[in-house]
């Protein structure tokens, strides 16, 4: 009867995991975490790219309002809220007397910047406008300004610009300069390679 105890109280004993067990689960885990990690990687950039085609959209807006629209059209850019948005100069109905303001247009959205992605330097006809808040302004039928816009994030470096006559805003991604040092062909074992 004393063996039948121990073997019952050897049976009812917790058990622990092994160490095959354990190993496999960390592999499992190691396996997931190199799918997932990537894609978390690409997100930033997508979203970053995102937002570049964001501006260059409103960019676009702002050449079509001002050649085809009968109001003023300004860009501004509000460094407090990271966001750039299309104004009007538009007569304000609750105000007795007409007054005349910037209201935000209703037909584009502000594009608000995503955290990392910072405009590095922004310019009208060859002026670089000053950091933080600014608005570049131009008149219907009149003569458009030049505008550049230089977006620097973790994973994009672009340049926006759209040109007096033209109606879609130019992008031109920034590679990075690349190593073009001499190299020996004879050493590298590629003096027989034909070109």
């Amino acid at each position: 009867m004393s063996r039948r105890r121990a073997r019952s109280a050897v049976a009812t004993q917790p058990r622990g995991f092994t160490l095959i067990e354990a190993l496999i689960v960390v592999a499992v885990i190691a396996i997931l975490a190199g799918l997932v990690v990537p894609r978390i990687g690409g997100l930033r950039r997508r979203e970053e790219g995102l937002a570049v085609e964001r501006v260059a959209d409103l960019l676009t807006m702002f050449a079509f309002r001002t050649s085809a629209g009968t109001q003023p059209v300004g860009l501004l850019h509000d460094a407090r809220d990271r966001r750039l948005e299309l104004l009007i100069l538009d007569i304000d109905p609750t105000q007795d007397g007409d007054p005349v303001v910037w209201q935000p247009d209703r037909l584009s959205m502000p594009v608000l910047l995503p955290e990392g992605l910072e405009i590095a330097w922004a310019r009208e006809d060859a002026t670089t406008l000053p950091e933080g808040d600014w608005m570049v302004a131009s008149k219907p039928g009149g003569d458009r300004p030049r505008i550049e816009i230089r977006l620097e994030g973790r994973a994009i470096d672009v340049d926006l610009t759209l040109e007096p006559y033209g109606l879609a805003a130019r992008r031109s991604d920034r590679q990075p300069p690349s190593d073009r040092g001499r190299r020996d062909l004879d050493e590298e074992g590629l003096d027989r390679e034909r070109w």
